[in-house]
């Protein structure tokens, strides 16, 4: 023992150092009291107190349990926060501010101990303690996130005696969105919201009525400027709060369950003006302005009523192919836009299209690209030719035609396709003498030595060069006659005679078109024998059949085969009958070569019916009847008349009648 007493005294005072040492932690809250295992919520205690929070829309929100441990602790004990929260960024920072309405405070910051930044359950802890000798206290639990956007969750309560009293007011606490007001008329808050500390809002316009819970945070103003403040709910207002109301308007309560909860004494109820501004926005070029707080999003709405002093952030985003360029009027610069609102504003955005190009036959407009469909070039192409051919004294022509050139649509220079026009018609461009000739590709008139010649060819050009003279015979040809220089009694022969005519140059041109000289008529030869039952005729070549040798008819009123004035004058008398299958023409040659006129044509039919057609006129003669034909007609079949030159019948046997 003795050996060890000199080490049992340091020791000692060793223990008694860490035992202090302790206790000083212990008071400090580093060593919680419940034990060197840290406090956590599946180790509550009997005193705790469990809360539901539902938050709104805001981000970030508290949401799920709000554990507080105890719930009633008293002066110098560790009272422990567990709260969750969440964002859709990454919550940076979650702390707790206790103060009094002196202003005293103190400020806790809650570590993460599960889940992640977006959504997690956030711890702390203090030790109770009097800030003040005031007895009322607020505590806001609040969440900054990476954006530095704010939520917070705000209650109270009272120290009273040594202890805490009346529990942190949860039910009272609100954790929704900020309220939202339209520019002009009235305005119905109809679900619960919050105004925000510092901030100023209300109706430019028209009544502000209060149907839902609303919390009016620390230093936040909420007013009517042009009607009355309905309230239909519960308003809390907390520190430096203030409701306005105009002059000559009231605060009306609808319903017993309606009031408000001034919860400190700096809240003010006051009647006095809410002076509103518009804010405007113009954009030059395309693309968007959005505000904060809300109201501008322009795009659709470009105008807003911002209740005087209020600081609004324009953020202005470019369309597609284009670019932010900056500010003018209230604000300058590329960056965000804060305008405060001490009097009406009006801010431009501008926004420069991102251009293909700044010039250029294909860049019209100095931004783009001409598309395809646009002509950047035309030209007139001149075509030198012959469309009336390549003799002499034929003119040069000319046609033109105006072709295009298009844009490419994906530069500025002209390098699309060409488009050809269609070609004119030809006009005279050089007129040509007789001595000169047109050649393709050649715009004036070439004299051509050949051309000084009046011809080239033709039965008048025998020297390819020159007319010959009237002198010079061209042609020249045969006329036979065929006559009855031996009379036209049965049996006389046909006679034929010749003569040789010449035809001359005019001495004007090539062909052959001057004078013409007849020669003399041979004698005539015979050029067939007649029988005795034949006949000559004039221009006729051959013999033909005629009555000579027939039977006579005498005494039955016509004049036939053999019948002559002497032996049969009662039927005959003068006229000769003559076998001739044709109507006037015919019978007119007919009857002059016996020296008459002929004075009637007679079909025979091989019965009783005949005609005699006069001049081709018919009349058609029977037994019984006679039937009269239009001139130009004549009776081609029994009873019927027909156009001289028609087939409707054939007469057996045809007479010309000659006087």
């Amino acid at each position: 023992m003795k050996k060890y007493k000199q080490y049992i005294q340091p020791a000692l005072f060793i223990l008694c150092g860490i035992v202090i040492l302790a206790l000083f932690f212990i008071y400090l809250g580093i060593i919680p009291l419940n034990g060197l295992n840290p406090w956590s919520p599946d180790k509550i205690s009997k005193q705790a107190e469990i809360y539901s929070v539902s938050g709104g829309n805001v981000d970030p929100v508290f949401m799920g349990q709000l554990i507080i441990d105890p719930a009633e602790p008293k002066i110098g004990e560790r009272q422990n926060f567990s709260i969750w929260a969440k964002d859709s960024i990454a919550i940076k920072t979650v702390t707790l501010l206790i103060q009094d309405k002196t202003g005293a405070n103190k400020e806790i910051e809650l570590k993460l101990k599960e889940g992640s930044k977006k959504e997690g359950r956030w711890e702390g802890n203090w030790k109770v303690e009097r800030l003040s000798s005031e007895t009322q206290y607020t505590a806001s639990f609040k969440a900054i996130n990476q954006d530095g956007k704010t939520t917070e969750l705000t209650t109270f309560f009272n120290i009273s005696g040594d202890s805490i009293q009346g529990l942190f007011r949860i039910k009272r606490a609100y954790a929704y969105d900020a309220c939202t007001f339209s520019d002009m008329g009235s305005t119905n808050i109809s679900s619960s919201c919050i105004i925000p500390s510092g901030s100023t809002m209300g109706t430019n316009e028209g009544d502000l009525t209060i149907s839902s819970p609303i919390e009016m945070q620390s230093n936040s103003i909420l007013g009517a400027e042009g009607g009355d403040i309905n309230v239909g709910s519960t308003v809390t207002m907390r520190q430096n709060a203030t409701l306005i109301f105009n002059q000559g308007q009231s605060i009306n309560f609808t319903n017993s369950s309606a009031y408000i909860i001034k919860q400190e004494t700096t809240t003010v109820i006051r009647k006095d003006h809410l002076a509103f501004y518009q804010l405007t926005v113009s954009k030059s070029g395309s693309g968007t302005v959005t505000s904060n707080p809300t109201g501008i999003d322009c795009g659709a709405t470009c105008s807003k009523y911002y209740i005087a002093g209020t600081s609004v952030t324009l953020t202005a985003s470019a369309s597609t192919g284009y670019t932010f360029t900056g500010w003018s009027g209230a604000c300058s610069g590329t960056g965000t836009c804060t305008v405060s609102m001490t009097a009406a504003r009006s801010v431009t955005a501008n926004f420069t299209e991102n251009c293909d190009c700044t010039s250029g036959d294909c860049c019209s407009d100095g931004c783009h690209y001409d598309t395809t469909s646009h002509a950047c070039s035309t030209w007139t192409e001149t075509d030198y030719s012959c469309p009336w051919g390549t003799s002499c004294g034929a003119d040069v022509g000319r046609r033109t035609r105006t072709d295009t050139k298009y844009c490419s649509g994906s530069n500025a220079s002209c390098t699309g396709s060409t488009s050809y026009g269609s070609w004119s018609s030809y006009s005279v461009f050089d007129n040509c003498a007789s001595t000169e000739t047109c050649a393709d590709n050649d715009s004036s008139c070439n004299y051509t030595a050949s051309c000084d010649c009046e011809c080239s060819s033709g039965a008048c050009c025998s020297d390819g060069c020159h007319y010959d003279t009237t002198s010079h015979a061209c042609s020249t040809w045969t006329e036979t006659d065929y006559s009855c220089p031996w009379g036209t009694s049965c049996g006389a022969d046909v006679g034929r005679r010749t003569r040789t005519d010449t035809k001359y140059c005019s001495g004007s041109n090539a062909s052959c078109t001057g004078s013409t000289s007849y020669g003399s008529w041979s004698s005539y030869s015979v050029f067939d024998n007649c029988a005795s039952t034949e006949t000559c005729a004039d221009n006729d070549s051959s013999c033909n059949n005629n009555i000579c040798g027939c039977v006579n008819y005498c005494g039955d009123g016509n004049c036939r085969c053999g019948e002559t004035s002497s032996s049969c004058s009662a039927d005959c008398g003068s006229p000769v009958i003559h076998y001739r299958n044709d109507c006037e023409g015919t019978c007119n040659s007919v009857c002059a070569g016996y020296g008459k006129s002929c004075v009637g044509i007679r079909s025979y039919f091989g019965w009783d019916g005949y005609y005699w057609s006069i001049g081709c006129s018919s009349i058609f003669v029977s037994s019984n009847t006679s039937t009269q034909c239009a001139k130009n007609m004549i009776c081609r079949s029994p009873f019927t008349c027909c156009p001289a030159s028609g087939t409707c019948g054939q007469a057996d046997t045809t007479f010309c009648k000659c006087q």
